[in-house]
């Protein structure tokens, strides 16, 4: 190999662990660095947030048991997130929680013009919600100035997803804030499962791959030969 292609090499690689780094770590369970500021219970400790921050921006996102649906009481406990999964038993609801705080460095930094969407998506039905979440974000205490959280039911009609709690599913949840993006799962039941094709289809299919391979050999061993005089 040689030098300037070594040097193309090794330039590439640069560039790729530099794409690596500018994203921050994901890390779980974890409490928000300003705390949590809306609703009855919601502050109860541990928060189990999935937790994503670059020293300027922290994005927290969670979901817990809907309050008063199914086996839920009016203040439920949180649901451990390990990994990025809550599993929400059969025949409950549940909510997620966002929290953008852009006041966790040594100085806030504004979002204006700033792209921030949350992104939904439920796995069995394939329905998806995208929103500006600072649109229905309430302002955080004055510890965290320009920030934005709030707490959402899964079941609101202007999702548009279609939550049936009696179904085993699963719902993507992505939180992006400039090139910072937190995610979780929310594994309702034993969760979404894509179908596997029955013994029979899967025979079906091979005897298929099978015929369409013949054919082709058919044809080619009967296409006339170019002969050169």
């Amino acid at each position: 190999m040689g030098w300037d292609m070594r040097k193309l090499v090794l330039a590439f690689a640069g560039l790729l662990l530099s794409g690596v780094s500018a994203q921050a770590t994901e890390v779980y369970d974890q409490n928000l660095m300003h705390g949590v500021y809306y609703g009855s219970g919601n502050g109860l400790s541990p928060e189990d947030f999935a937790v994503v921050n670059n020293n300027s921006i922290e994005l927290g996102l969670r979901a817990k048991l809907t309050p008063n649906v199914g086996t839920a009481p009016a203040v439920p406990l949180q649901i451990d997130g390990s990994n990025g999964v809550y599993v929400v038993p059969l025949g409950d609801a549940f909510n997620f929680d966002f929290s953008v705080d852009p006041s966790v460095g040594t100085s806030q930094v504004s979002l204006a013009g700033v792209n921030q969407s949350i992104t939904i998506t439920n796995e069995l039905t394939g329905a998806t919600y995208t929103g500006n979440p600072a649109t229905f974000g309430d302002a955080t205490s004055s510890n965290a100035p320009g920030g934005y959280q709030n707490s959402e039911k899964i079941t609101f009609g202007f999702l548009g997803l279609g939550y049936d709690p009696a179904l085993n599913d699963t719902y993507d949840i992505n939180l992006t804030v400039g090139d910072l993006t937190d995610t979780i799962d929310v594994q309702i039941g034993s969760g979404f499962t894509a179908a596997v094709p029955e013994p029979s289809t899967w025979a079906m299919m091979i005897l298929g791959f099978c015929g369409l391979g013949f054919m082709a050999y058919r044809r080619k061993q009967n296409s006339p030969s170019l002969r050169l005089a």
